[in-house]
């Protein structure tokens, strides 16, 4: 027993002399001496050997600037840093070095390593202390990123670190950056991250979609899509307010974004319908009042028509019960005039009556049946009738 406490006491001994070793040779060291204790210091007494290396850092930095040993020795204070070392850190300690890291990147801007050891590091800490200072000074980075359209490498790594410490500000910045020719290079590493930041970019995404601008809203939207993460319920909000917009926006359209405009307005109905979205309903009855106009004009397709009537079983079941049957009672007046007419939209009108079962539609589906309406559709008026909830 007093063999191992002799083993132990000089064991302890030989540790407490290297650690004070390892202080004296960082003080009195030259730059390549500080460097290699930086890189030799265990956990223990790295806390110490950090503090002083940061400190030194920052004291000797405008001195120092451009110096290639003092580059090396800052690159290796940073990636120094271990998780257990900050983990141990209290709140203020945490503060000072987040917020010391931040200056250096700001202050080391004509030194592409540097710069990318702080942001490797940064992202590996992210779980260990709160590194919002962090990331408000790469949103301040990237806000101004066509002016660093050349500092290839940092771009790339500061997008790489965005993807998993970005903020909303971070989207809002990168958003705008998707229109800058200057960075087309980097458009799909900049659309990615923006894509990843949809969840948390909200209220930006809304603002988007408000905008009143077809560019920015046919944009966002498609971008929105890319995205598998986000909860239906969120897609369908998010589409029912892009329906909204553009029927505004079709008012007004040029024959230029026309098309555009219907497509993506196609594209909503299909997200509504498949998620049964009936707080949508008002907007589709109104858009169901655009595309009867868009169809007699022949901007949208007897298919597309077709699909607006089917969805509006699942969105609008109520609300679309005096629309469908003033359509069905105008066709049924087509009929009789020996006008021109669409079987298969009058077999949809009549097959989604049906299918919603209100008593409501019951007038004028007894009206087909006095028609001259090809079987395929008096057999589903029949059908619908029997159909009808009383």
């Amino acid at each position: 027993m007093k063999k191992y406490l002799i083993s132990f006491i000089l064991f302890f001994t030989l540790f407490l002399l290297n650690a004070q070793d390892l202080k004296v040779q960082f003080l009195k060291g030259s730059l390549a001496e500080k460097t290699k204790v930086v890189r030799e210091a265990t956990v223990t007494e790295g806390k110490w050997i950090t503090q002083n290396a940061l400190k030194f850092i920052n004291e000797n930095k405008n001195i120092l600037i451009n110096d290639r040993d003092f580059e090396g020795f800052t690159v290796a204070t940073v990636l120094s840093i271990q998780n257990e070392y900050v983990t141990n850190l209290n709140e203020e300690e945490k503060n000072i070095l987040i917020n010391q890291l931040s200056q250096f990147f700001v202050d080391f801007d004509y030194s592409d390593t540097v710069q990318i050891s702080i942001l490797s590091k940064v992202s590996t800490l992210k779980d260990c202390l709160s590194i919002q200072p962090f990331v408000n000074v790469i949103n301040e980075y990237i806000s101004d990123l066509k002016n660093k359209s050349s500092k290839t490498n940092v771009i790339n790594v500061v997008l790489d670190s965005l993807n998993q410490i970005g903020d909303n500000n971070s989207f809002k910045f990168l958003y705008n950056c998707l229109f800058e020719k200057q960075l087309s290079q980097y458009y799909p590493q900049i659309e990615s991250v923006v894509v990843n930041l949809i969840p948390i970019s909200m209220n930006e995404v809304l603002q988007l979609v408000y905008c009143k601008n077809f560019v920015h809203i046919e944009k966002i939207f498609t971008l929105i899509n890319k995205n598998d993460k986000i909860s239906q319920k969120t897609l369908s909000e998010i589409a029912e307010n892009v329906l909204n917009e553009s029927i505004l926006l079709l008012e007004n359209s040029t024959n230029d974004n026309e098309d555009a405009i219907t497509k993506i307005q196609m594209d909503c109905v299909k997200i509504l319908e498949s998620n049964s979205w009936t707080k949508a309903s008002k907007s589709l009855i109104n858009y169901f009042g655009c595309v009867k106009e868009l169809y007699n004009s022949s901007k949208i397709s007897e298919v597309d028509f077709i699909s607006v009537i089917k969805a509006l079983e699942s969105i609008a079941p109520l609300d679309a019960i005096k629309p469908l049957t003033n359509y069905l009672v105008e066709l049924n007046s087509r009929v009789e005039q020996n006008q021109e007419y669409s079987e298969q939209i009058a077999l949809a009108v009549v097959n989604t009556l049906g299918a919603i079962g209100d008593k409501a539609a019951f007038d004028s589906l007894l009206s087909v049946t006095y028609l001259t309406y090809p079987e395929s559709v008096l057999a589903a008026a029949r059908n619908a009738l029997a159909k009808l909830k009383w």
